[in-house]
């Protein structure tokens, strides 16, 4: 029925057992396109995903292996990533520089320290192997509105601060047995220091996307292979 209007619905309206099209509203019938006899053709988008994001940058990684006799082996490592860009342009078409800022007033950025860095050290020597790491990640600004309430209780942070961590792990490489080629026992501590992330200005108080919030973890495993 080209009367029942632009926003259609079909069902059976007086119990004869025929579906007919009735109205339900005025609906966009500038977007909602249909025949003649009321039936979709189709529809055409109001809105569409306007924001944009560029980004460049580069990755590191360094290792280098030395021994020294009757100490054992060692092997420090570096790998760091730095951004060089992350070029966000919004849906008001306006551009903005997003590295080292939380990008929470725009709806496609994501929290972005300018770097991060992981250094390690590892020691072995016949069955034993020890490696401690440390973990960095920069600090950055908060681009949307301090609430007052939250700053009252302490979680009034523009700038995100910087976190480092260190974790520690020992690793005992074990005689094989019966069936098995092996097996090794790992024992470790993650965040040693039991540090806390960074305080930010949002209900739980730390930026989820990029910190950890479980404090000094204690872990073992066990593993044999056959």
């Amino acid at each position: 029925d080209p009367a029942a209007g632009a926003l259609c619905g079909v069902s059976d309206q007086n119990g004869d057992g025929v579906n007919e099209f009735y109205s339900v509203g005025a609906g966009i019938p500038l977007k909602v396109i249909r025949r003649t006899d009321g039936g979709l053709l189709r529809t055409e988008a109001a809105y569409f995903n306007a924001p944009s994001l560029e980004t460049d940058g580069f990755d590191l990684n360094v290792t280098y292996d030395w021994d020294w006799t009757n100490v054992g082996s060692f092997r420090a490592s570096f790998a760091g990533s730095y951004t060089l860009s992350y070029d966000i342009v919004n849906d008001r078409g306006v551009k903005l520089d997003g590295v080292g800022s939380r990008n929470n007033a725009n709806s496609i950025g994501r929290p972005l320290p300018e770097y991060k860095i992981n250094g390690s050290l590892r020691w072995s020597l016949n069955r034993h192997a020890v490696i401690a790491t440390v973990r960095y990640v920069d600090e950055f600004e908060d681009d949307t509105g301090q609430s007052a309430l939250r700053g009252a209780y302490g979680f009034f942070a523009p700038t995100i601060d910087s976190m480092t961590t260190v974790d520690l792990q020992y690793n005992l490489e074990l005689p094989s047995f019966s069936m098995t080629q092996g097996s090794n026992l790992t024992l470790g501590i993650k965040n040693v220091a039991n540090e806390e992330p960074p305080i930010e200005n949002v209900d739980g108080g730390y930026d989820y996307f990029t910190h950890e919030p479980l404090g000094r973890i204690y872990y073992a495993r066990y593993s044999v292979a056959f």
